[in-house]
Formats: C-alpha cells, sequence, structure tokens
C-alpha cells in the first residue's frame, strides 16, 4: 500500500480545492492543515500538511494515507491528476539523490524531468528537460540521467 506522497506546488491553491481533488483521488475524506496545526481532524483517512514556500516553488504537501484508503494512485499519476485538477505545475522528487532531482508535470499532463535546487531564497527551478508550458521561464537544458530507485 502507498502511504503518502510529497508533492510540490509551483502555483498557489485554494484549500478547498485542494480537498476536493484529493477527495477525488482517494475516494475518502480529506484534512488539510498548517504544519504545525493541533486542531485538525487526525481520524481523516488522508491528512494533508500544507506548508508555505519561497521561489518556484509555493507549497510543499506532505500528503498520508491511514490503512482506511484503498484507492492510492502511484505518485506519477497522482502528481498528474492533481496538476490538472488545480491547473498548477506539480513536482515530486525523482530518486533520493542527487537531491536536485525531480519530475515536473504541468496541467496538461505533459511530465520531464528537472533539476530543483532547495537555495536560501527558496525553491529553484534550475532547468527541465523539455518545455513545460506552465513555466515558460524555466531554462530547458539536457538533464544527466538518474538510476530510478
Amino acid at each position: 500500500m502507498n502511504d503518502g506522497y510529497i508533492l510540490y506546488l509551483a502555483g498557489e491553491v485554494d484549500r478547498a480545492d485542494l480537498a476536493a481533488a484529493l477527495t477525488e483521488l482517494t475516494a475518502s475524506e480529506v484534512d488539510i492543515g498548517d504544519d504545525g496545526q493541533d486542531d485538525r481532524n487526525w481520524a481523516a483517512p488522508v491528512s494533508c500538511t500544507a506548508t508555505p514556500l519561497a521561489g518556484d516553488l509555493r507549497w510543499h504537501l506532505d500528503i498520508y494515507f491511514t490503512e482506511a484508503v484503498v484507492k492510492t494512485p502511484p505518485r506519477s499519476a497522482a502528481g498528474a491528476f492533481l496538476a490538472g485538477r488545480l491547473d498548477t505545475v506539480v513536482a515530486y522528487k525523482g530518486v533520493e539523490l542527487p537531491p536536485s532531482a525531480f519530475w515536473v508535470v504541468g496541467p496538461d499532463g505533459i511530465r520531464t524531468r528537472a533539476r530543483i535546487y532547495d537555495e536560501d531564497e527558496g525553491y529553484l527551478i534550475d532547468a527541465v528537460e523539455q518545455p513545460v508550458a506552465a513555466l515558460p521561464l524555466a531554462p530547458v537544458a539536457v538533464i544527466e540521467p538518474w538510476l530510478e530507485s
């Protein structure tokens, strides 16, 4: 069973839209809260902690599923679904190392590898391997292959 996702959003998101999208994705009740917030529905089958970020990525989502959740698509499918449903770019780690190895998927469902750095001023999309319509200013460059884990 998939026990959760760590996802990053490039755009702003309405919490009601995020909750609706996660409910649709998992067919389960969802709780969304801020990092450090104690007043939450911890009994909800899906918990999402939303943390604002600076830089090219605006939100960090830590999504956790309890055993009650039976419908959990792979991270790549979840990222593509949320990108389309929320009309924003979704990023997620490609592999553990290097730390800059990410996948990004746009609202159009096109997925490409990306090099993203966690800098002092926030997350920086250094390059994408293919153009991403929703990231028109992102540089396009060859990205060294990573080994999938």
